[in-house]
């Protein structure tokens, strides 16, 4: 799975536009449901949970594998928006939460090029490891002040779907305003 030619193929830099707003989550995921894959598998928390939290999809309908995501993710680039993972490989797959947060680790120095890289206006931290990993290290490197969130916003899974919906919308009408 080439998660890095999916995901550069919705950049928005791509189109010639700026990026509005990044989303940093911790990694593709092991078992498919990778937000830039073009089609749906079942298992698309993070991709469905922020298509209703941009109020692209209703709230109270099902998105069912194998739904076409190329129109969303067009409509995601073409606002700016952009989302890249802390861990380019997947880490959900491994067992102990220190050893997973030891591969997060490893990869914030490469995390703060591709931010420098990419420019975007605002950023937002997705998950609460990811959250505790990277915002020191964003705080320190100067891109502190694009920062939308000042607290964790939950992965959208587990009962978490609403609470994320909520914090996510409020974050990027504040960036759009």
């Amino acid at each position: 799975m080439d998660f890095k030619a999916a995901r550069e193929k919705y950049n928005p830099k791509r189109k010639g536009l700026p990026i509005q707003v990044l989303w940093i989550a911790e990694s593709p995921p092991a078992g498919g449901g990778y937000f830039y894959f073009e089609r749906t598998s079942g298992r698309n928390h993070l991709f469905r949970e922020t298509m209703k939290a941009l109020c692209w999809w209703d709230e109270n309908v099902p998105m069912r594998a194998g739904l076409d995501k190329r129109p969303y993710l067009r409509k995601f680039q073409q606002n700016g928006y952009f989302l890249i993972d802390l861990s380019p490989t997947p880490v959900n797959n491994i067992r102990t939460k220190d050893k997973r947060n030891d591969v997060l680790r490893s990869n914030v120095g490469r995390i703060l090029q591709e931010i420098e890289q990419l420019d975007p206006k605002r950023m937002l931290i997705v998950k609460k490891n990811v959250f505790e990993i990277l915002n020191p290290a964003i705080r320190a490197s100067g891109f502190g002040r694009r920062l939308l969130n000042r607290e964790f916003i939950p992965f959208p899974s587990y009962g978490w779907q609403a609470e994320y919906r909520r914090r996510v919308r409020g974050h990027v009408q504040s960036a759009i305003r």
